[in-house]
Order: structure tokens, then C-alpha cells, then sequence
């Protein structure tokens, strides 16, 4: 589903940590423009459904990084200051105009090892993001 900056406000577990951009539950896959669509089709032939299958732009990720960022209550800001990660390499590719992003709803092992196996061979990077950490779970190397 193309999502919207309410979709992106309202991910099933959060959408930020500390005042910054993390869809926790979610793998965030960086994909061709062209592909995008295929790439969701197959996940939805897969099992998901269509609220746990986003695909948004780089522009709507800044726009949305933007936002929060703006909300930073002074914990946060502190927080971000002490131990958090702040290095989110996916959100890099957000200025590239031609890559979509896809954020998948995958709270457990079992999912994320499916979603793996349909963006095998298809994505630039994708990253996992936990509670507290996130992880690299492709590349395109």
C-alpha cells in the first residue's frame, strides 16, 4: 500500500525512538523504483496483508524524520546525545529518487525470515529494527 505520512505515524508498534525515525517490528528495504511493485505484490501473495506492506518514497521518509525530529521532547534530545544509535544507513538512501522504501510488518523470526527470501536479489540494503537495536539483514552484495 502506498503509504502516507498518518501510515508512517501509525506503525503497529511506534514509529519513533528517542525522537528519531524506527519503525520497531519492521524490516525497512531499500528497493528500485521499477521493482517496488512487484516486490509487494509478492509479499501480499505471501501472507501479509496490505496495512503491513508500505511503500514510500524518500521524500515522504525526510518529510517524516523531519516531523519527529520537531517533537524531540528535551529526554529525548538528551537521550540521542547518550548511547542511542544514531546511524541509520537505510535513511541514507532516502534522497535517491529513483529507490522506494518498503516497510514490512515482520515482529518475528519466522516473518523476517520470509520477507528475506522475497527480497533476495531484489533490494539494496534492508535493515530489521528491534525494541533497541537494528540490524543489517541484506545487501545487495
Amino acid at each position: 500500500m502506498k503509504a502516507t505520512l498518518r501510515d508512517l505515524r501509525n506503525l503497529k508498534q511506534g514509529a519513533t525512538l528517542f525522537g528519531k525515525f524506527y519503525p520497531t517490528g519492521y524490516i525497512v528495504a531499500i528497493v528500485e523504483r521499477e521493482d517496488a511493485s512487484a516486490v509487494e505484490a509478492e509479499l501480499l501473495a505471501s501472507g501479509w496483508n496490505d496495512m503491513d506492506v508500505l511503500v514510500a518514497d524518500g521524500e515522504l521518509i525526510r518529510q517524516h524524520e523531519s516531523e519527529i525530529e520537531g517533537e524531540r521532547t528535551l529526554l529525548d534530545r538528551f537521550l540521542v546525545l547518550f548511547g542511542e544509535q544514531t546511524e541509520r544507513p537505510c535513511l541514507a538512501f532516502s534522497a535517491a529518487p529513483d529507490l522506494k522504501f518498503l516497510l514490512i510488518y515482520a515482529p518475528d523470526d519466522d516473518r523476517a525470515s520470509q520477507a528475506v527470501q522475497v527480497l533476495k536479489g531484489r533490494c539494496q540494503v534492508a535493515h530489521r529494527y528491534d525494541k533497541l537495536s537494528f540490524s543489517e539483514v541484506l545487501t545487495s552484495n
